[in-house]
């Protein structure tokens, strides 16, 4: 008897708000009955008005009655995407452990350019009579322009986003809520793939060439074989008006290649033999006897800044690789991925595929795709790296595990080392977290033996680890200069030397704010809470410190929004002109080391001079030649670097995180500091720091100046384990935010009162919870948003899941998407 084909597809639909995100049932058409299968994507009609619209085949299955079932409209034609079920379970694991929805886990997962089977467009459907901020009107304006007569006529989420920034998609779905406009969808024949012309010579008898160019060219396709359009524009210039007419007069036959679009800034390091130490070859050892168990397993290697844990690194993947693995090897910022995929490129060649958002769409799509087709096995990159398409998982790298940039601030919220353990729990790998500073939470799980620890106490070779020196600033230079005697001493002992240095600085800009010496005002941002920064255009002199003078060499701005304004002549609230500029940026000791050591040549790295593409990587390579003395930025130059001449590090001011309001403050400032300390003195020759306080006498910063991580620890612990933070609980946060805040207060009235109804109920009333809160977030408004939070401590359990799924159900139901709630479980920062 033949075996009947599923009738009966369970779908996630991607575009759908979270109390809608759901599996829906739908009929399978005859004519895809044979082929699909889950993982696969579909249109399909959703809602009253049938629009189309993008879903996940999550099952297919057999069904008696479907009578009542819409039917798919058809597969979509997107090339090799196809989620396999770890991937699915991944979607699903997302959504439970986030609160996002599927459709917003899918989009984590696949580069943009994968999925073109529909587009998003969006049309003016009615005029827009609520009264909304500027952002949004502009919005509103511009997709009215856009709309026609004809049904297809409106402007791309694309092309909006290109205009407006990420931030549009709040003000589109502000937008949707009040039915001011309609988002549609048409198909999409752009296709995500690269393809390139390729010359041969025809093998029919034709007429040779008779130009000077044309030969040329023809001689060289003759000479070659083949050539493809990129070289022989390389060698002859503009060449394609001859190349159409030779292959018009059948001389030069042309066929279309397909090509994968490779980043091109990667610089080669050249490869050693990677010879290990006693001390790193028993970590290694250790590793490998986790790999070769076929079980999921998780290892913290702990070592010294200098220790060479990506030696080890490199061993284990070699290990993994013989072994037919595959290998994901993640950095914390893009910044530290050129230097990690010159190092592994040396040694692994094309077997490297690269992912982080410093790609463009083409090139995310096709080292998506090489990794997919199997032509790579190890893919190196940032947080979202994470979902890299390799088959038979062996191993997961989290470098400089402790770092915040692994967790997400955008749905889906999650955090890499949480979907690692999802990976290696579902292919049987090994997850390896590696630091000089790991975070609490790790270092902790690796004492109470959940983690295997191998430890690197000394440094690779004869370097011994830099001396650092805490300089106490009080009652010396004040607000005159950032940069004390001390370090100013040593910085010239370096130049005499032909020593390089590094500079750590908090904050990016010249000062960090402006405020009234005779009436208090600050000048704030308009749209955010916050104080506007002074950034100079050009070489501003300090001697000059009028407002007249600031405002011809530069502007004030909003580091959260963009805002930019010129400086005014006097304070806008008395009209006084005693207007004061405070705190010291990379520009302002950029400029006194200009004036100080007007020989030395300088390089500074931070948001502001990095901005163009391969910036940061030139900057870098330039140091690393020697074409500078000194490199001074933000926590750019803090870690990961690798530089043999440098033997003095100075940290500026290193009080900047210790008093901010968040439980970790401690445990950032002391990972960076140790970090940046550790760029010193990685070569033959010893290394320096100086380290300048206000607080000299703190715990934390004696212990970073000695790199004693270990007491530290034990410090923090026990701190942690008195006031139960995490390790000892789980850490939620609840952000509620609207635009209007009579509007925020009565919708979080609403929650308040919700919140507290189901913890009265039996379902939920044994889930332990401390709630604080409301209280206004630490950024009370952001970009025309004001934002209210609760802080529960609290277990991260089903139930717990359940209850605060439940929760932003029915907020989303309740407050109509005026005011948004967001849930974040353990997030970065408080």
């Amino acid at each position: 008897m033949k075996e009947r084909l599923p009738n009966c597809a369970g779908v996630y639909i991607l575009d759908v708000p979270y109390q809608a995100d759901r599996l829906y049932s739908y009929l399978i058409p005859e004519k895809l009955r044979e082929t699909l299968a889950p993982g696969d994507f579909v249109s399909l009609p959703f809602g009253k008005g049938n629009r189309q619209q993008t879903a996940l085949v999550f099952e297919c299955t057999c069904r008696e009655d479907v009578s009542e079932l819409k039917a798919l409209t058809d597969r979509l034609e997107a090339g090799d995407l196809h989620l396999n079920e770890e991937m699915r379970g991944l979607c699903l694991f997302l959504k439970e452990q986030t609160f996002c929805t599927v459709g917003d886990a899918v989009r984590a997962m696949i580069p943009t350019g994968a999925l073109r089977g529909l587009c998003a467009f969006y049309r003016a459907d009615r005029p827009l009579t609520k009264k909304l901020n500027e952002a949004a009107q502009m919005v509103y304006a511009r997709i009215a322009d856009e709309t026609g007569a004809e049904e297809n006529s409106g402007i791309s989420g694309e092309k909006l986003e290109e205009l407006f920034g990420r931030d549009v998609s709040d003000l589109l779905s502000a937008l949707l809520a009040l039915k001011a406009v309609k988002r549609c969808y048409r198909s999409e024949e752009e296709s995500g793939r690269a393809y390139e012309k390729v010359y041969t010579l025809c093998k029919e008898a034709h007429p040779l060439p008779t130009g000077k160019k044309q030969r040329a060219i023809y001689d060289a396709v003759s000479q070659e074989g083949e050539c493809s359009l990129g070289e022989l524009t390389a060698r002859f210039g503009k060449c394609t008006v001859p190349l159409k007419s030779m292959v018009e007069r059948g001389q030069l036959s042309c066929r279309k290649e397909e090509i994968y679009r490779r980043a091109t800034s990667v610089k080669r390091q050249v490869p050693d033999e990677n010879n290990l130490t006693a001390e790193q070859e028993e970590a290694r050892s250790c590793i490998r006897t986790l790999c070769d168990t076929g079980e999921p397993k998780a290892a913290l290697l702990y070592g010294v800044t200098g220790s060479g844990k990506t030696r080890v690194m490199k061993a284990v993947i070699d290990d993994c690789l013989a072994a037919g693995k595959s290998v994901i090897v993640l950095v914390p910022e893009i910044s530290l991925t050129p230097q990690t995929v010159g190092l592994f490129s040396a040694y692994y060649g094309d077997r490297v595929a690269i992912l982080h958002s410093g790609l463009s769409k083409g090139q995310r799509y096709d080292e998506w795709r090489r990794m997919l087709e199997g032509r790579a096995r190890i893919c190196i990159g940032t947080r979202s790296a994470i979902f890299a398409p390799l088959e038979n998982l062996g191993l997961i790298i989290l470098d400089e595990e402790q770092e915040h940039t692994y967790k997400s601030d955008m749905s889906p919220r999650y955090h890499a080392k949480d979907v690692a353990r999802y990976r290696c729990g579902k292919n049987k790998a090994v997850l390896l977290l590696c630091s000089a500073t790991p975070s609490v939470e790790s270092f902790y799980k690796a004492r109470e033996g959940v983690y295997t620890l191998c430890t690197l106490k000394n440094r690779y070779g004869t370097a011994p680890l830099p001396k650092a020196i805490l300089c106490d600033m009080r009652g010396g230079n004040g607000m005159a200069s950032p940069l004390g005697e001390v370090l100013l001493g040593e910085l010239e002992k370096n130049l005499e030397r032909g020593e390089q240095s590094i500079l750590f600085v908090g904050r990016r800009g010249y000062n960090n704010f402006a405020t009234c010496t005779l009436c208090g005002e600050t000048l704030t941002c308009p749209h955010c809470s916050v104080s506007l920064t002074y950034h100079s255009f050009g070489r501003y002199n300090p001697e000059e410190n009028s407002a007249a003078e600031r405002a011809k060499h530069g502007m004030l701005c909003c580091h959260y929004c963009g805002y930019r304004r010129p400086v005014p002549p006097c304070c806008p609230s008395c009209g006084s002109n005693l207007l004061q500029f405070v705190g010291c940026g990379t520009q302002m000791v950029e400029s006194e080391l200009n004036m100080l050591f007007p020989q030395a040549r300088i390089l500074r790295l931070d948001a502001d001079t990095t901005g163009q593409k391969d910036a940061f990587d030139t900057k870098l390579e330039s140091f690393r030649k020697g074409e500078a003395d000194i490199l001074l930025g933000t926590q750019m130059v803090t870690k990961g670097h690798d530089f043999g001449n440098v033997t003095l590090v100075g940290v500026v001011s290193a009080d900047s995180g210790l008093y901010m309001d968040d439980y970790r403050a401690g445990e950032h400032t002391f990972s960076l500091i140790t970090q940046v300390i550790g760029r010193a003195g990685r070569g033959k020759k010893p290394g320096r720091a100086v380290i300048q306080t206000y607080n000299p006498e703190n715990p934390t910063l004696i212990l970073a100046a000695k790199q004693d991580y270990s007491a530290f620890y034990e410090n923090e612990i026990r701190l942690r384990r008195a006031l139960v933070f995490p390790p000892f609980c789980d850490m939620v946060l609840l952000t509620v935010s609207g635009g209007e805040e009579k509007e925020l207060q009565s919708a979080l009235r609403m929650l308040d009162g919700k919140l507290k109804e189901l913890r009265r109920t039996e379902e939920y009333k044994e889930v332990p919870m401390t709630v604080f809160g409301p209280f206004e977030a630490p950024l009370y408004r952001m970009k025309d948003q004001f934002r209210m939070r609760y802080v529960l401590k609290t277990r991260n359990q089903k139930k717990l899941r359940a209850m605060l799924a439940e929760l932003q159900r029915w907020f989303a139901q309740s407050v109509k998407g005026r005011v948004l709630l967001s849930i974040d479980m353990n997030p970065s920062s408080l």
